[in-house]
């Protein structure tokens, strides 16, 4: 997707969870495959990337010994926010307006609690990988191909998983509101989770506050108990 090296098809593909069946990946069908060796130890998932990180790591588990977990949704109930955007996502006009130029920044602004950190090398860095059409309508399939069913077996499955889990969360979150909501719930279905809310920053974390998220995970990867 964008300039990820990876084609339309296998982008808009990316979005859909099954398409992930364990009999048919390698290291070339993971998810993240310029990552697939790393992911072998630890998967650290954002956004869209969690339900289909999570989801492969459920049918994958001897691959992953370490999951991360960012702002992002996991379970099949829904927020109405949620609901708005794919609904957007669905309808031509909105979608286009929604990945053109504008569209983007303003998706960006809305993900920081702190909108001085949409500058104008971050707002040209979220524009530059979506500038052909062929990676914008990616991009939209990838927003609204999640398959219900996916996300219904993560509900069903998430509380089966036996290793160490690392949630970091920006609290001011305006595009995934209830993100505390599934921050807890993940940490009721995995007691071992140990969860960091950064009550500063919104959906977009890593560019909000980089220095606090960095270490955080870095510590989490670290030889030894997870902390």
């Amino acid at each position: 997707m964008g300039r990820s090296g990876r084609s339309t098809q296998a982008a808009t593909d990316a979005g859909h969870l099954e398409h992930y069946p364990p009999s048919e990946l390698s290291d070339a069908g993971h998810p993240y495959p310029q990552a697939a060796e790393r992911a072998s130890r630890l998967l650290a998932v954002h956004d869209l990337g969690g339900p289909i990180g999570v989801h492969w790591t459920l049918r994958n588990r001897d691959r992953v010994t370490r999951l991360a977990l960012l702002n992002t949704l996991l379970y099949p109930e829904f927020s109405e926010a949620v609901g708005e955007f794919v609904t957007a996502l669905s309808t031509p006009e909105s979608r286009d307006e929604l990945t053109s130029a504008a569209g983007l920044e303003q998706v960006m602004r809305l993900g920081l609690a702190d909108e001085s950190k949409a500058t104008d090398e971050v707002l040209s860095a979220v524009r530059e990988p979506f500038g052909s059409a062929d990676a914008r309508t990616a991009l939209a399939d990838a927003g609204i191909g999640l398959q219900f069913e996916g996300f219904q077996e993560i509900g069903a499955q998430l509380s089966s998983l036996d290793l160490p889990v690392r949630v970091v969360y920006g609290a001011q979150d305006r595009i995934l509101p209830d993100v505390a909501k599934t921050m807890a719930r993940v940490a009721a279905d995995l007691p071992q989770t140990v969860v960091t809310e950064l009550p500063g920053c919104g959906h977009f974390l890593q560019e909000e506050a980089a220095e606090e998220v960095a270490p955080l995970l870095a510590d989490f990867v670290a030889p030894g108990p997870s902390r």
